[in-house]
C-alpha cells in the first residue's frame, strides 16, 4: 500500500505529503526488495484524508460526498494523474498486479469517469504484464458498483469485512455458519461474480486479536485481548473455502503483515496474525513449514547502568520539561505529585487524557545522538479503568527539513516484552523497559518522548516516575 493525501473529502486537489507518503525511489526498492524475496507484488494505492471532525469526515469512502459533475470532473482529473504515476512505476518495476482504488464509495458510483480511468491506466499498465483490480468496501459499495464489467478489469476486489455473530467468542462452528448464511458474505461475493462474468480478489480480510472482533471486523478498536477469537475467525474462513472451494474466488490478501518486525506477538491485540494462532492456521492452509519459536532481540541489560534522566522524583533532567501533547478540554498534569504508595516521592499524575492525547516529555534543545540502548520508566495505572492502552513514540529532530520532527517507530507500552504480564498496573507501579532499537532511535536526535493513548477511548489518570535512557 501507499498513499497520497488530500485535506479533506470536501477539497479536489490530491498532494504527495512527505510525512505520509512514499517518495518514489523508496517505493521502488520496497517494490525490488520483495521481489527479490521472491514475493509477487500488487501496488495498491490510497487517498487519505487528514482532517475532518468525525470519522465520517476523515473517511476515504465519503470523499465526493457533495460534489456537484464539475467537481467530479476536477476531482478525476487529479485522481488519474496520481494513479497514472504509479501505474507507470508498477510497469516499470514489473508489479504484476495493480489496484486502480481502494473504498472510494462515494466516488465508484461516477461510472463513467471509472471506465476512463481504467482505460487510461491500461494505456500504461499493459494486460501481458499484469491484471488490474478495485479494492471495493464489502456490502453496498461493491454490490452497487455498475462498472465491474469493464473489459480492462481482470478482477473484482471485495475488502470483505462482512460482520460474522453478534456475540463475543463464537466457535469456530458459529463462524463458518456465518459465512454461508443466506445473504451473507459468501452468498453476496458469489451474486457479484455471476452478475459480471469474473472471479472476486478478496483484497482485504483479517481480524483484530480483540473480544468481539468478528462482529464487527472493520473497526480498529481496542478491547480484551483474545487472540482465540482472531484464530477462531481466521479457521472457520478457511475451512469454508476448503469446504465449497468456490470457483468465483481468486485469492485473498489477509490484513495484515507489516514491515515493522516488531509488530504481532502474544501481546498484541492488532490485526496482524504474525506469531499468534493466526499464523499457524495460514501456514496449515498454505502448506508451509510450522511457525518457528522467535525471539525478539534486545540488547543486553548493562551490569552497571549508565543514564541519562529525563524526571525523577519531581525533577527534570537537564533541557526536559513535560506538557500534554495534542491538549483538548480537561487535561490535568501535576509535575510533583505524591507518590500513591509513597508519599515521600513525587511522581507525574496526569488526568483526563481525552482520546490520542500524549504526555509528552520535550527537549529545550534537541538531543544529540548517544549511545543510549534502553528506555525506561515506572508506570502506574487508576484502580478504575483496569485496561490502559498507550503507545511510546520517540520524536526525531530534522535539520533543515520541513517538517522539522519526524515520528519514529511506535510500541505499545502494554506489551509483555516490555512490562511484566503485558499490563499497565491497576493500582500498582510497574516497571517498563524498551529497547531504543525497537523504537528506531538508535543513534536519533531526539526532540521528545510521548506517552500517547493508542486507542481513542483516553486515560483517566496514570502515574509516571524515574523516566531515563540507559546503556
Amino acid at each position: 500500500m501507499v498513499a497520497r493525501t488530500q485535506k479533506t473529502i470536501f477539497h479536489k486537489t490530491i498532494e504527495f505529503d512527505r510525512v505520509h507518503s512514499l517518495p518514489d525511489e523508496d517505493l521502488r526498492y520496497v517494490i525490488q526488495t520483495a521481489q527479490n524475496l521472491g514475493l509477487q507484488v500488487m501496488l495498491k494505492p490510497h487517498v487519505n484524508v487528514l482532517d475532518g471532525c468525525s470519522p465520517e469526515e476523515k473517511f476515504r469512502g465519503n470523499i465526493g460526498r457533495d460534489f456537484s459533475a464539475c467537481d467530479w470532473k476536477t476531482w478525476f482529473a487529479a485522481y488519474q494523474h496520481m494513479m497514472h504515476l504509479y501505474a507507470k512505476l508498477a510497469w516499470d518495476t514489473g508489479v504484476v498486479q495493480f489496484c486502480v482504488g481502494v473504498e472510494l464509495s462515494e466516488a465508484a458510483k461516477q461510472e463513467a469517469h471509472w471506465r476512463e480511468t481504467i482505460q487510461r491506466i491500461r494505456s500504461v499498465y499493459q494486460p501481458q504484464h499484469g491484471r488490474l483490480t478495485y479494492a471495493a468496501n464489502f456490502g453496498t459499495e461493491a454490490n452497487g458498483i455498475k462498472w465491474w464489467n469493464e473489459p480492462g478489469l481482470d478482477f473484482i476486489g471485495v475488502d470483505a469485512y462482512y460482520e460474522m455473530t453478534d456475540r463475543d467468542n463464537p466457535t469456530v462452528t458459529d463462524l463458518e455458519a456465518a459465512w454461508t448464511r443466506t445473504g451473507g458474505g459468501i452468498d453476496q461475493m458469489t451474486a457479484i461474480s455471476k452478475a459480471a462474468g469474473k472471479q472476486v480478489l478478496i483484497t482485504e480480510l483479517g481480524w483484530m486479536a480483540s473480544n468481539g472482533a468478528n462482529q464487527r471486523p472493520y473497526d480498529d478498536f481496542c478491547g480484551e485481548l483474545d487472540q482465540e477469537e482472531q484464530r477462531a475467525c481466521y479457521q472457520a474462513t478457511v475451512n469454508v473455502f476448503e469446504s465449497l472451494k468456490p470457483e468465483w474466488l481468486a485469492g485473498v490478501f489477509w490484513y495484515t503483515w507489516g514491515s515493522d518486525p516488531y509488530d504481532g506477538g502474544p501481546s498484541d491485540d492488532g490485526y496482524s496474525p504474525y506469531d499468534k494462532p493466526a499464523e499457524d492456521v495460514i501456514r496449515t492452509w498454505c502448506k508451509v513449514l510450522p511457525r518457528p519459536h522467535r525471539t525478539t532481540p534486545s540488547p543486553p541489560w548493562p551490569e552497571v547502568p549508565h543514564e541519562h534522566v529525563v524526571y525523577r522524583n519531581g525533577n527534570f533532567g537537564a533541557g526536559w520539561c513535560a506538557e500534554v501533547w495534542h491538549s483538548s478540554d480537561g487535561e490535568e498534569l501535576d509535575l510533583k505529585f505524591p507518590d500513591p504508595n509513597d508519599d515521600s516521592k513525587s511522581v507525574i499524575k496526569a488526568s483526563s487524557l481525552q482520546a490520542w492525547v500524549a504526555v509528552s516529555f520535550v527537549r529545550s534543545k534537541s538531543l544529540l545522538p548517544q549511545h543510549f540502548q534502553w528506555l525506561t520508566f515506572r508506570i502506574r495505572g487508576p484502580k478504575d479503568q483496569p485496561s490502559i492502552h498507550l503507545w511510546i513514540k520517540l520524536i526525531e529532530h530534522l535539520d533543515g527539513s520541513d517538517p522539522s520532527q519526524l515520528e519514529l517507530r511506535p510500541r505499545p507500552i502494554d506489551d509483555v516484552r516490555y512490562i511484566a504480564g503485558g499490563t499497565i498496573g491497576s493500582g500498582e507501579w510497574k516497571e517498563v523497559r524498551i529497547p531504543l532499537s525497537h523504537l528506531n532511535g538508535v543513534g536519533r536526535t531526539l526532540d521528545a518522548v510521548y506517552l500517547q493513548d493508542r486507542c481513542g477511548g483516553g486515560v483517566s489518570k496514570v502515574w509516571i516516575d524515574d523516566v531515563r535512557f540507559v546503556w
